[in-house]
């Protein structure tokens, strides 16, 4: 380094003299004192120096690898840049560069980053950081700048960015229910509750329905995606951000006091299958995959997909295969007795078990000369003697289709039925027989 060295300082520091620095360290044998040409030279970091004019005057190995070329001294002048461009691509004049800033304002430049061409045509993203050297009066004698390779940086951010727009674009576009969730003010009501003394967080929860309230209150939901609105039946992502015990159903709260024990017992994932209800009270079937994440889980995810169809079929299925197997108990009653009493009412228990009916009756046709009517035969899950006042069917407006073999007549209340009351013979007459 040339003699302009010597007495140097950075504008609002004392002077740095290399001879008081050395008498700093007594402690130290001359012969392992560092010498400061070489320290610098040897730094990994690229840093050069210009004169009061921003003529290069030294730069290290690091700077003129970062250049990806040595430039002249004295002849190159702001910066040993081949080329230099803004973020934006524009190119960049060198009297424009960070050092020519800093020398002009006689100030400290920092905040800026650049982009420098190298010869062979590869770039690199640099960070300056120019500051002005002074001698002891005070006087601007040059430039100290330390370049930062920001290029990994830059593109482990962009990597970051473009992971997180992938993310986005599956959280939203994903035909399952996503949420984000901080449960960060449930873990702090579980510590409470664990420095109390609670050892079981299920029973204190079943008798404290309050505290269980108040939990769900304290679930912070950041964000939902688009699906959530659809299976929730909500207009916006406001209407389900203010609060999640508008989609909770007593089955709903069981499941939840089940992820709080996964909490309480350290568990970071929780699965399970309960009922929510949408926004427009319509209950719909889900399975419930939640990931805490998070130091304090602020960070949770939580997944919901809507097995309702898969329930039902699953329903349906099963009633299909007992339908089947008590077809198959009544081919083997058929089969093995003869006696017509005894298998007409073994049918008539197998058909209510099927049927799913609290009670079942089998009745046979009877025609007289003035009317047709049905005499109970064989009865299940109820007395005889309750149908004994019972008005036997007839040939009404209701028994119709049964009565002419054209199907089963099913209500689900008979007494809003339209066919119910239209045949009533006489006047007075019961009104069990009225139909």
């Amino acid at each position: 380094m040339s003699g302009r060295g010597k007495g140097l300082k950075i504008k609002g520091q004392e002077s740095l003299d290399p001879a008081a620095a050395a008498g700093a360290a007594p402690a130290l044998p001359p012969s392992l004192l560092p010498d400061l040409h070489h320290v610098i030279a040897e730094l990994p970091a690229a840093l050069y120096l210009t004169d009061a004019e921003g003529h290069l005057t030294y730069y290290n190995d690091a700077a003129a690898r970062l250049w990806g070329y040595r430039p002249p001294l004295g002849n190159s002048q702001w910066c040993g840049s081949w080329k230099l461009y803004w973020l934006d691509g524009t190119p960049m004049p060198h009297d424009q560069c960070p050092t020519a800033l800093a020398i002009r304002e006689d100030r400290a430049i920092t905040g800026m980053e650049a982009i420098a061409e190298r010869p062979d045509g590869s770039r690199v993203r640099f960070r300056p950081y120019p500051k002005p050297l002074h001698d002891e009066h005070g006087t601007l004698i040059g430039v100290l700048n330390v370049l930062i390779d920001a290029t990994d940086q830059h593109r482990t951010a962009q990597r970051l960015d473009e992971s997180e727009a992938r993310y986005r674009g599956i959280f939203e576009g994903a035909r399952v229910a996503l949420s984000e969730q901080d449960f960060s003010g449930v873990l702090t009501l579980l510590d409470e509750l664990r420095g109390q003394g609670v050892l079981d967080l299920r029973r204190h929860f079943a008798t404290n329905p309050d505290l269980l309230a108040q939990a769900v209150g304290l679930v912070r939901v950041s964000d939902v995606n688009q699906y959530a609105l659809e299976l929730y039946e909500a207009s916006q992502k406001s209407d389900l951000l203010a609060s999640l015990s508008r989609t909770f159903l007593p089955k709903t709260q069981a499941i939840f006091v089940e992820e709080l024990v996964a909490l309480w017992e350290g568990r970071r994932r929780f699965q399970g299958e309960t009922t929510v209800q949408t926004l427009q009270g319509r209950r719909v079937d889900v399975r419930v995959s939640i990931a805490f994440q998070g130091e304090r889980c602020e960070r949770t995810l939580v997944s919901i997909v809507n097995i309702t169809a898969s329930k039902a079929a699953h329903r349906a299925l099963r009633e299909e295969r007992q339908r089947l197997e008590t077809l198959n108990r009544v081919a083997r009653v058929v089969s093995s007795d003869l006696e017509l009493e005894r298998i007409v009412q073994a049918v008539t228990d197998l058909a209510t078990e099927a049927a799913g009916a609290q009670f079942g009756a089998f009745f046979y046709n009877m025609v007289d000369g003035q009317s047709e009517s049905y005499v109970l035969y064989a009865l299940t899950g109820a007395p005889r003697e309750a149908f004994a006042k019972f008005g036997l069917p007839r040939n009404t407006a209701l028994f119709h289709a049964t009565f002419r073999g054209l199907g089963p007549v099913r209500s689900d209340d008979i007494r809003t039925d339209p066919r119910y009351g239209k045949s009533c013979p006489i006047r007075g007459c019961r009104r069990a027989t009225c139909r």
